[in-house]
């Protein structure tokens, strides 16, 4: 009997969500470091106290972490605050060494963290029906659906959605401009470019460097076959629609920090200067040379306990350079060599992360989670070889993945996208067997 088109939507998204339950009922409370920020902000936002993510006056402006993230948290929160459910902010851990807070999350029970975690499991639904809008042009409904259930089984174990990171926000947007990319090659409307510029401005505002996706694009247009005058239009169109979007937050910052400077990161985020400080702070790590207390105790006092004019007064001042400058010269020093080793290790680590997603949980599932994903990654490497050209549309968001992988990748849930691209390409190979087999029995049996 032939199903109605709403059958599998439904079944589907159902399928996702009861995949995704456990993982919630695991962990229902418990949200990282990185999550403090993105919550507090939100929190903030809803009691009017501006974008800060300070819990006691004057608030002051934040800069470091990127808009899109919070103000979806925020746009959720407002729905119990209209209701007179009024968000509240996370306990103090109560530690003064910073040592010690190095990898504290915060797993105090609050409702606020638990019907978060269910907006982004929906969430995290509604990515696994964009996949399967797109799969079903390529495939029989039937086919494409059975291929969407393996990979929403697939994908549930990553368990993004189930801690308030960013990354959330980020996969579902590279989804929706999967499809929007799609329908470029389809139609190459005017409407498709510009909700195109306009996902390229949110992934910028959800993740800095997503930035980079813009150029890329571009050249992608002009390699495309269309003429030129359309060409210029189209290009026009991305950077009108998605500056529309980042220049107000570049505005902002200017505001705050009165430096031409801040333009160079659009203001937000890290500096170029932070993260110089940083690279250097992580390669004094590799290389050993610096006490561990030391270090931390220095990326304490000048990135994580600096107030956010400190961040731009230290970026534009010379201290962070100064500071890049002395880490350098002690690498120098004391373990050349050891650097560059601890330096390939890392390259990688990370080469690998593009494949097997980092796993935080016990040893044991741990394991079972990255023999998954390492089987995943092996399995779709067959059908991406073989349907990459007949997916051409996501040449750029998987080209963009693979070059920036090493700077990117320092964090594996960062490269999310890439772990659901090798559950798609798996799923459609173990589908496609499934078929060839089912075909392969059917002409047995016929010549019996």
């Amino acid at each position: 009997m032939k199903q109605s088109k709403c059958y599998y939507v439904i079944i589907l998204l159902l399928l996702s969500i009861l995949f995704r339950i456990p993982e919630i009922v695991r962990n229902p409370y418990t949200i990282s470091n990185d999550s403090r920020d993105y919550y507090h902000v939100a929190v903030n936002v809803i009691r009017g106290n501006g974008y800060s993510n300070d819990t006691e006056p004057p608030y002051e402006p934040y800069f470091f972490r990127e808009p899109v993230y919070p103000l979806f948290l925020a746009s959720f929160l407002l729905i119990p605050s209209v209701l007179g459910y009024n968000p509240s902010y996370l306990k103090d851990p109560g530690i003064t060494d910073p040592i010690k807070l190095i990898g504290k999350g915060h797993s105090e029970p609050m409702w606020e963290k638990l019907y978060l975690k269910i907006v982004q499991l929906l969430l995290d639904s509604v990515s696994i029906l964009i996949i399967y809008s797109i799969l079903k042009n390529f495939y029989e409904r039937d086919k494409a659906f059975r291929i969407c259930i393996l990979i929403s089984f697939l994908t549930a174990f990553i368990g993004l959605y189930a801690n308030l990171l960013r990354e959330t926000v980020q996969l579902f947007l590279t989804v929706v401009l999967t499809y929007l990319l799609y329908r470029y090659s389809k139609e190459k409307s005017y409407p498709s470019i510009i909700f195109i510029g306009i996902i390229l401005g949110l992934l910028s505002l959800t993740l800095q460097i997503f930035i980079l996706l813009i150029p890329l694009f571009i050249i992608f247009i002009i390699l495309s076959k269309i003429n030129i005058r359309v060409m210029i239009k189209y290009i026009l169109l991305i950077i009108i629609s998605s500056g529309i979007l980042i220049c107000p937050w570049v505005v902002r910052s200017y505001l705050y920090a009165r430096d031409w400077r801040v333009i160079k990161t659009m203001g937000m985020s890290l500096t170029f200067e932070q993260l110089g400080f940083l690279k250097a702070y992580k390669e004094a790590e590799n290389a050993k040379v610096i006490n561990d207390n030391e270090l931390t105790l220095l990326k304490f006092k000048y990135y994580f306990n600096a107030s956010q004019s400190d961040y731009f007064k230290y970026s534009y001042n010379g201290k962070y350079t100064q500071l890049s400058d002395s880490l350098y010269q002690v690498i120098k020093q004391k373990s050349h060599y050891k650097g560059i080793t601890e330096n390939i290790k890392i390259f990688f680590s990370r080469f690998l992360f593009l494949f097997v997603p980092r796993i935080y949980y016990t040893r044991l599932y741990s394991g079972f989670k990255t023999f998954l994903f390492a089987f995943v990654a092996i399995i779709g490497l067959v059908p991406s070889v073989k349907l990459f050209k007949k997916y051409k549309f996501i040449w750029p968001l998987i080209l963009f993945h693979l070059l920036i992988f090493y700077n990117f990748g320092d964090e594996s849930r960062r490269l999310v996208y890439m772990h659901y691209f090798w559950s798609t390409m798996a799923a459609v190979g173990i589908v496609e067997i499934f078929y060839y087999y089912k075909k392969y029995r059917n002409s047995k049996d016929t010549e019996l």
